[in-house]
C-alpha cells in the first residue's frame, strides 16, 4: 500500500493548511509537529520517532492540514497515499475505531490537563504505531 521516501533533516513533509494526500509511517528519523500561534511563533506540538503514523486526520477527514510536519533529522517513511488508506480503514473498522479512541483519549487528557492554557505538547497528533494498528486489527481479528 505503501512507497518509501527519504527526506533530508530540515524538509518539510507537511504544510499546515495544505490538502491532504498521504499519511506516512516514520520509518527512521524524527519529526517536528508545528503550528503557527496567533502572535506569529511556531509552537511544538510533538516530535515523533520511528514506527509512528503522522498524518492521519487529514487523510481520514479530508480537511487540510493542521500543522506542519518537518524532518528534525534524515529521515525514512512510507507514505500511505489517501485513497488505499481510507478504504484499508474502511476493510478494518476496528482500526479506524483504535484511532478515534486514541484521539478522544489525548483531547480528554489535555482538558484534565489545561486550566487557562493549553500545554504545547501532545495535543493535535495522535502517536498511535504502527504496531499498535496492527495489535488492534489482530485484536478485534481474533
Amino acid at each position: 500500500m505503501g512507497t518509501r521516501r527519504g527526506y533530508p533533516a530540515g524538509a518539510i513533509l507537511f504544510m499546515e493548511g495544505d490538502v491532504a494526500h498521504e499519511a506516512v509511517v516514520l520509518l527512521e528519523g524524527d519529526l517536528k509537529v508545528v503550528v503557527g500561534s496567533a502572535d506569529g511563533r511556531d509552537v511544538v506540538l510533538d516530535v515523533f520517532g520511528p514506527g509512528e503514523l503522522v498524518g492521519e486526520w487529514s487523510v481520514i477527514d479530508g480537511k487540510t492540514r493542521s500543522a506542519t510536519v518537518t524532518a528534525l533529522s534524515d529521515v525514512e517513511v512510507l507514505s500511505l497515499p489517501a485513497a488505499p488508506f481510507r478504504a484499508f480503514l474502511d476493510r478494518h473498522p476496528e482500526v479506524r475505531e483504535g484511532l478515534l479512541l486514541d484521539t478522544i483519549g489525548r483531547l480528554r487528557a489535555q482538558v484534565r490537563t489545561s486550566s487557562n492554557s493549553v500545554p504545547v505538547t501532545r495535543w493535535a497528533a495522535p502517536d498511535i504505531t504502527v504496531h499498535d494498528l496492527d495489535r488492534l486489527r489482530c485484536r478485534a481479528t481474533h
